[in-house]
């Protein structure tokens, strides 16, 4: 992605733009590098949201933004997915009784793990990292499932999908999109 984001660069605005490689919780750059920063699907995979916000605050500027992106927990998929939710719960109780805990990661498959927030929790997050959050958006998809696999064929997901993306300006319905993305802007110290 870094080579072809070069080679899409004008070749006059090359020395001005530069593409760096680097973990989003350890960023090899000065503090305060950046009028803003871009976090999509990235969050989900860290095993903490902190040490990544906590960085992405000491390289943004004062006054600069963020827009990043979570799954969200309580997505209308986890609701209506019962045998998912079944044995979400189970796995829950098992691991409850066996004295293992994974805090908020939930098994995708034995290679990665996918991480999911309330919103109310990560906006709290971002503020403790020194963000002031100035609006989200929800991003509704995957809409129906069972056992965690889509069920329906694609063209009727999407209208069902272009419904919900209709009503989910209505305040309550819209907090059970899959994904949110967080506006915020970057606190002065």
């Amino acid at each position: 992605m870094l080579a072809r984001a070069h080679r899409r660069t004008p070749p006059d605005h090359r020395s001005r733009l530069g593409f760096l490689q680097a973990r989003v919780d350890s960023i090899p750059l000065p503090d305060r590098s950046f009028d803003g920063a871009v976090c999509l699907g990235v969050v989900a995979y860290l095993p903490s949201e902190a040490t990544a916000l906590r960085e992405l605050a000491r390289v943004i500027k004062p006054g600069g933004l963020l827009v990043i992106s979570i799954y969200n927990r309580a997505r209308l998929v986890h609701y209506l997915d019962v045998p998912l939710r079944l044995g979400n719960l189970l796995r829950r109780l098992v691991t409850r009784i066996s004295g293992r805990r994974k805090g908020n990661l939930v098994e995708i498959d034995p290679h990665r793990t996918l991480r999911t927030f309330y919103l109310p929790d990560f906006r709290k997050s971002l503020e403790r990292a020194g963000f002031t959050v100035r609006g989200s958006e929800m991003i509704p998809v995957e809409l129906v499932t069972l056992f965690g696999r889509a069920i329906l064929p694609r063209t009727i997901a999407e209208r069902i999908t272009n419904f919900v993306e209709q009503s989910s300006k209505i305040p309550f319905f819209e907090s059970f999109g899959t994904m949110c993305v967080f506006r915020a802007d970057r606190n002065a110290d």
